[in-house]
């Protein structure tokens, strides 16, 4: 079995895997889980540990590419998580940053989509005359059996 190990890379080329071990206070769960679930289409993914202590990523190449997989594309997996973690890193710390002014614009949006000054006892009683004039028109048309329309009541 031939495995290199860095400090926090551990790649096996007999097993084709590769396992990165990384520090829960450095990257958030959440950060992990989003630069992981970015590689599931071509790898096979575990992601476990202590969230508190240390959390372990292991990608395997898929069966089919196995054999042309070499050391070199081992390491450039563990490189490209390492990217991935960075991005989706910068990616929660500047949501984070711009949540509130994110969200302000959306309500002012929506404030703008919305009809002003609208009394909800007003909708309530167009509702009910609604409903009470479309029950007087079926039960006329009711009366007149024959009538295509009171079959649509």
């Amino acid at each position: 079995m031939v495995e290199e190990s860095t400090k926090n890379v551990l790649i096996n080329e007999d097993e084709k895997t590769v396992t990165i071990t990384l520090n829960p206070r450095l990257y958030s769960q959440s950060v992990i889980m989003r630069a992981a679930y970015r590689f599931t289409e071509d790898f096979d993914v575990a992601v476990d540990g202590d969230p508190l202590d240390k959390i372990t990523v292991v990608f395997k190449v898929c069966a089919e590419d196995k054999k042309e997989a070499k050391k070199e594309d081992l390491d450039a997996i563990s490189a490209a998580f390492h990217n991935e973690l960075l991005h989706a890193s910068v990616e929660e710390t500047q949501a984070r940053k711009y949540a509130d002014t994110r969200n302000a614009l959306i309500g002012a949006a929506v404030r703008q989509l919305m009809p002003m000054n609208i009394d909800p006892r007003a909708i309530a009683e167009n509702l009910n005359s609604y409903a009470d004039k479309k029950g007087a028109e079926c039960e006329l048309k009711g009366k007149n059996k024959e009538s295509e329309k009171a079959k649509t009541c």
